[in-house]
């Protein structure tokens, strides 16, 4: 494989923030594998999510609501590039009313026609999803795990048998980026189906924040709340570099590797909590990831993904020619 332009194996699957914002992100690097290695697999899904009450996480500054056009068209595109929609159904306080939402189960019930998934915080609207499809596949949000264990000195043993818990419960588990780092590489055989985990090859957030969990809620609300009073005082910008170097939960190659080799498929970007990320960065820093940048294929393939950003662009403008939720998103 050293001379693909992959990095990695093509059997990985790689989760990338490319459903509902970014779109054109996930097209042009499918379409740049395609023209450079024709014969290469490349295994994406894409996470996010529309503007609903059990959406969490940032969402898109976007509240026009979704149509039958907007949605098959939607679930088009992502066949026609190959990657796998996940929705990030995270919200961190669902209440029973918001079960019944009549939007959230529109786009539930339409969207149960299509090969997607869900990610979720809640139990209960796993297990609305469930009565409603139990052939639908349910992903425990890493959310779970932070609220549970992030900066709360709580042992991994704990935090093992709270993932192998889950995997009785759930289709896929995320597994926090500090115990990947801190125990599952120490000992990979804690987990008992690595298959059916999600690992985060960068995370966003310092190690162990105790800022985290309300950064997310913030973000949550920020999302769904035009008003968008709330803030955080995130410690990232103030932390001293030494101290992000020596915490840093980034995945080595070496790492990613040793993770597939035993079991992983799934990979996860993370990207950064602020929607301030423009496509033109977004998409170099998930290929540098990926690719490798090793010789003449890395220059060719930045000059094609430059390329077919644009294109990719104009072609999603074009496609969604109809759909006000579309207009919306690149006005």
């Amino acid at each position: 494989m050293t001379d693909s332009i992959l990095k990695y194996d093509s059997e990985i699957i790689w989760s990338l923030p490319c459903f509902f914002q970014y779109q054109p992100v996930i097209g042009a690097l499918s379409q740049t594998i395609r023209r450079i290695e024709p014969e290469t697999k490349f295994k994406t899904q894409s996470y996010g999510a529309p503007v609903t009450v059990w959406s969490g996480e940032m969402m898109p500054d976007n509240y026009e609501r979704l149509d039958d056009y907007t949605i098959d068209t939607f679930f088009e595109y992502y066949e026609e590039v190959d990657s796998t929609p996940v929705f990030t159904f995270t919200s961190t306080n669902i209440t029973p009313d918001d079960l019944g939402d009549e939007y959230a189960n529109y786009i539930l019930n339409k969207t149960m026609e299509y090969n997607c998934q869900y990610a979720v915080f809640s139990d209960d609207l796993k297990n609305h999803i469930k009565e409603k499809n139990p052939c639908a596949v349910v992903c425990a949000s890493h959310i779970k795990a932070i609220d549970k264990f992030q900066a709360k000195n709580i042992p991994y043993e704990e935090e093992t048998k709270f993932y192998n818990d889950l995997l009785k419960e759930y289709d896929y588990v995320y597994l926090r980026p500090e115990y990947v780092k801190n125990a599952l590489l120490k000992d990979i055989t804690l987990i008992d189906d690595l298959s059916r985990t999600v690992v985060t090859i960068n995370s966003s957030c310092m190690a162990n924040c105790k800022s985290c969990m309300s950064h997310l809620k913030v973000l949550e609300n920020f999302s769904k709340k035009p008003s968008r009073g709330e803030s955080v005082n995130c410690p990232l910008p103030f932390a001293y570099l030494r101290d992000l170097y020596d915490q840093n939960l980034t995945l080595t190659s070496d790492e990613i590797r040793l993770l597939f080799d035993k079991g992983v498929r799934v990979f996860k970007y993370d990207k950064e909590k602020e929607p301030s990320v423009y496509m033109d960065i977004l998409i170099l820093k998930i290929a540098s990831q990926l690719f490798n940048t090793d010789g003449a294929n890395y220059m060719l393939m930045n000059r094609t993904l430059s390329e077919l950003l644009g294109a990719e662009i104009g072609y999603f403008k074009e496609k969604f020619a109809q759909s006000e939720y579309a207009r919306k998103a690149f006005q």
